[in-house]
């Protein structure tokens, strides 16, 4: 058998049952960890403090999940995932909940309310003994995305001073926010949803008229009749997602065919292509 949420999964260590839960394949809401005699994360390194706060803040960012100590995972030539084969249950003392805590606190940032739960492997098993370790993780909100780690790590396993890093749980993996994306958040997208100052607001109405003006002037259109298609949003919450990656909305608009089907109608024609005017495109 295997779970297929966290609610059963849970419920299976409530019951004293693991042996359920062998089968269950990683995924965008569990990861499971063996513990080797240091513990699931060796915090007496620079590496275990950054996978742990890496693997947290990546749960945080995907809507939340759960950590899972005490289970052998490993992927099957036919298997797409890493998929839980064993039970290795340890001792407490190789997890000290406050040392836990204190890593989170220090390399997380915003601070998240994770929980810790010991759950017991069913007595007088003679295939093995002891407990499993779980971190539940909450899914932050939209409004305080994203969760980042305070410090990089170079291939020495050393913290690199003065950087941090952004991960995101995609799948039964952790990927990283990729640069463009982090450029949109820190020069738009955080300012705006948030309100400082400096944040994006609409233009009063007198300087679209003046804007629309202008782009007639550019266009050499002073004295052709223009139908104007403008949606400037009273509450702007920030740029789309993607908006400078390659293939994003920039690109899209510059290199498209169509945005929609065939009987409605096109920003491009074999008139005049799409232009950036002013930090936005215009047709």
């Amino acid at each position: 058998m295997a779970a297929d949420s966290m609610v059963q999964l849970v419920s299976f260590l409530t019951a004293q049952q693991p042996y359920e839960i062998v089968g269950t394949p990683e995924s965008e809401w569990v990861d499971f960890k063996s513990v080797p005699p240091n513990g699931p994360y060796d915090l007496s390194t620079h590496k275990g403090k950054f996978e742990l706060a890496k693997d947290v803040a990546a749960f945080a960012n995907a809507g939340g999940g759960l950590i899972v100590c005490g289970f052998k995972a490993k992927k099957r030539p036919n298997e797409l995932h890493e998929v839980v084969e064993k039970v290795t249950p340890f001792d407490k003392k190789v997890v000290n909940t406050d040392s836990y805590k204190d890593v989170l606190t220090e390399y997380v940032r915003p601070l998240l309310k994770v929980k810790f739960f010991w759950y017991d492997h069913p007595q007088g098993d003679p295939e093995a003994a002891g407990h499993y370790f779980v971190l539940e993780v909450p899914a932050l909100p939209e409004s305080e995305q994203w969760a980042l780690v305070t410090r990089g790590i170079n291939d020495d396993g050393q913290f690199i001073k003065n950087s941090w890093t952004i991960p995101i749980r995609n799948g039964d993996t952790t990927a990283f926010l990729p640069p463009d994306e982090v450029y949109r958040l820190v020069n738009d997208g955080l300012r705006v949803r948030h309100g400082r100052a400096g944040s994006a607001v609409p233009a009063p109405a007198a300087d679209r008229v003046k804007s629309r003006e202008d782009l007639r002037a550019a266009l050499g259109m002073e004295e052709t009749p223009v139908l104007f298609f403008q949606s400037v949003p009273d509450h702007p919450r920030g740029l789309v997602p993607g908006m400078y990656a390659d293939g994003g909305l920039r690109d899209v608009l510059n290199k498209q065919d169509t945005l929609r089907d065939a009987n409605a109608f096109n920003w491009a024609s074999v008139y005049r292509r799409p232009e950036p005017r002013e930090g936005e495109v215009s047709p």
